[in-house]
């Protein structure tokens, strides 16, 4: 072995080296960022923290990647924050239902279903996708002209099935209300 191909593996092994120590600093500063936004819905600053979430979250993803649990949880406060913050609309409803669809099905595939992480996602974005439905019927109550084509015939579907639901549970009541005809009278 020659003094060039020592001086290469050195070389090498100083940037591995370096890297390695690179990446660990990139989690821990993650780590915090992801602690600090914690810290800032904690505090009802909801604004701050999805800022702060929407700048570091492609950096996670990036350094750590799309299946970390960090990367997942991260994206899951993110979705948290998004319609608590001051002025959110229904994009942001419907941001957070998607950014939770994702992560679900990252956290089913990497973590597994009975995972608390994906639990917790699960049960989250069920309760996302029932806050964006009443906001959808309600909008298309009060003027389905404000709706984009998709939002007004998701809230058709939506009312709709809600009257079929109302329909079959007035069914039920009249049929439970009607007494129980008499047995038919034997004749002799």
């Amino acid at each position: 072995m020659g003094i060039a191909s020592r001086n290469r593996d050195l070389a090498s092994s100083e940037r591995c080296r370096q890297l390695s120590t690179l990446a660990r600093l990139l989690t821990s500063v993650i780590g915090a960022a992801f602690n600090y936004a914690a810290s800032l819905g904690d505090l009802e600053r909801f604004g701050e923290a999805k800022s702060l979430l929407r700048r570091v979250l492609p950096v996670a993803r990036r350094v750590l990647g799309e299946s970390n649990d960090l990367t997942l949880k991260m994206r899951w406060s993110y979705a948290k924050v998004l319609p608590l913050a001051a002025n959110a609309t229904r994009d942001d409803l419907r941001e957070a239902v998607t950014t939770l669809e994702d992560a679900e099905r990252t956290a089913r595939r990497v973590l597994g279903g009975a995972h608390p992480t994906t639990t917790g996602i699960g049960v989250f974005l069920r309760n996302m996708r029932a806050a964006l439905n009443v906001t959808l019927r309600a909008a298309f109550k009060e003027d389905p002209s404000t709706l984009s084509a998709d939002d007004r015939a998701r809230a058709e579907q939506l009312l709709a099935r809600d009257a079929r639901k109302a329909a079959k549970k007035g069914a039920r009541r009249v049929s439970s209300e009607t007494p129980p005809s008499p047995p038919p009278s034997e004749s002799v």
